[in-house]
């Protein structure tokens, strides 16, 4: 037996009648409504769980409920199928948010991007300039800026995914007492962002690197 401490503060013994396997779907444990007789607890039903006959039809097993529910004007009658559907509604909230928050920081990742390569090409003003008198064309100073930009992007987005797993992996760990305990790595997700942050990068090198083809070679040289 194990010692159980009831709302109202009396302590009483509940003997393990068995140990179940899984994530717990009727919660962390499950007592018998005879452990509260002669007790002031208070009790209510949150869920209600049915099983029903094998000769039983869904239309059969709805209408029984459905008069029950209406009777007592509580509930909610929902199927297998209707109760997944309404949990996965609430988890696609809260994923369209993040990703709402994500599309702003890709926003302000770009933006950030441009600034930086904006600096360095006034930075590297004269560098530049000593480059093209050597023979360094405009087409090649447009490709080191933009794989300056595509590998910021890059390293940008690989740590960022190193560090998304980790925190995900740890979410998971704080949750998974509430029944979320699964944790799967999108490979595919995972794969589009990497390439959608090098398309990032080309996007975000457009304008510095065409500032930096314009540079003005004996102005450059003389800064």
């Amino acid at each position: 037996t194990i010692p159980i401490t009831l709302l109202d503060g009396e302590l009483v013994n509940a003997k393990v009648e068995g140990v179940f396997d899984g994530e717990g779907t009727f919660g962390n444990y499950v007592v018998n409504q005879e452990l509260f007789t002669d007790t002031s607890t208070p009790l209510f039903n949150n869920y209600v769980y049915i099983v029903k006959s094998p000769q039983a039809t869904d239309e059969e097993l709805e209408s029984a409920v459905s008069a029950i529910t209406t009777e007592l004007g509580i509930g909610k009658l929902q199927s297998r199928e209707a109760f997944i559907d309404a949990q996965a509604a609430q988890v696609n909230q809260i994923l369209g948010l993040i990703y709402g928050l994500l599309t702003l920081s890709i926003f302000i990742a770009v933006v950030g991007i441009v600034i930086t390569l904006l600096l360095s090409v006034f930075e590297r003003t004269r560098e530049i300039g000593l480059l093209r008198a050597v023979g360094m064309t405009r087409s090649q100073v447009r490709t080191t800026v933009r794989w300056e930009s595509v590998i910021t992007s890059l390293y940008g987005a690989v740590v960022g995914v190193i560090l998304g797993i980790a925190m995900g992996a740890v979410l998971i760990g704080v949750l998974a007492d509430g029944g979320l305990s699964a944790f799967r790595l999108p490979i595919t997700g995972t794969i589009v962002i990497l390439v959608l942050s090098f398309f990032i990068g080309v996007l975000a090198s457009i304008y510095p690197a065409r500032r930096a083809t314009k540079v003005n070679v004996m102005r450059a040289i003389a800064s």
